[in-house]
């Protein structure tokens, strides 16, 4: 015969229901109280770096201590600086990298720029400038580059000019241009050696160059052969006399000297002089 099982009573089924629920709310609780006990702790430790950052953003431990600046010819320390809105007040942490190379190349007067931090509190700033080859004034002041760039001259570029030639003539887009090609390989070096550019008009070529040198000497070149100026030193140091005008041939790249325009031929006859043994006519005198 089957036994069928007690009947539970109505008071102990309750009870092992309110049980379980109690159990589980108290889980609930716990649960919660540990996921808030890890907020506040997470929310405790924000507040604190949050007050030790703001603690040393406001002491002089966040300052910059030093900015290398590395490249620059033309421009001087404190000008890069101020391109790059770097001060003695500056924070190393908040010198945003990218910001100040935008700002850097923003300049016409430079070509490339990198910064970074290092250790220390230290920036490097690196630039590449443009390099010139002279100025002139065409309406107002300007500096023609290497790279055919012209840029209006401004207070940061005076001090090119101890160092640069100026340019007279060769005013067109295209001509200009061109001179900057022709001294493209010339080392900054020679062209600060150059008083003058001029544009110099002969019958075979209206875009001559005539270099006014500083020690007196000329050279003339066209603007395929200009590279030959880069042996200048061991060209001047085989002439007899000073203030000699040195040519380039543009064929065979080699240099001669001959007079200089408006010079007169101390080997010619004077004036009125003629042949001791013909008359102009060319006959025999007495």
């Amino acid at each position: 015969m089957i036994r069928k099982p007690a009947p539970v009573k109505p008071d102990e089924n309750k009870n092992s229901v309110d049980l379980l629920i109690e159990q589980r709310r108290r889980q609930a609780e716990q649960k919660n109280f540990r996921r808030q006990k890890r907020r506040l702790f997470k929310a405790s430790l924000v507040c604190a770096l949050i007050v030790m950052g703001l603690a040393y953003y406001s002491s002089d431990a966040s300052l910059i201590k030093t900015v290398s600046v590395k490249g620059n010819v033309s421009l001087s320390r404190a000008d890069v600086l101020e391109l790059a809105g770097i001060t003695a007040q500056s924070r190393w942490l908040t010198v945003f990298a990218p910001q100040v190379k935008n700002a850097l190349q923003q300049y016409p007067l430079i070509v490339s720029a990198s910064v970074r931090h290092e250790r220390g509190n230290q920036i490097v700033i690196e630039i590449e400038e443009r390099e010139p080859v002279g100025y002139r004034y065409i309406e107002e002041p300007e500096i023609l580059f290497k790279d055919g760039t012209v840029v209006k001259m401004d207070e940061r570029m005076t001090g090119l000019i101890a160092r640069i030639p100026l340019i007279v003539g060769f005013q067109s887009e295209e001509q200009s241009a061109d001179l900057a090609m022709a001294f493209r390989h010339v080392p900054a070096a020679m062209i600060s050696l150059i008083s003058e550019i001029q544009q110099y008009e002969v019958s075979y070529d209206p875009n001559m160059i005539r270099l006014i040198m500083h020690d007196g000497n000329q050279f003339f070149s066209s603007y395929y052969s200009m590279d030959v100026l880069s042996e200048y030193n061991s060209i001047v140091s085989n002439l007899n006399k000073p203030n000699s005008c040195i040519y380039v041939d543009e064929m065979s790249k080699s240099a001669y000297t001959q007079l200089c325009p408006g010079e007169a031929d101390p080997n010619a006859p004077a004036e009125g002089e003629s042949d001791e043994n013909s008359d102009t006519n060319g006959a025999e005198t007495e």
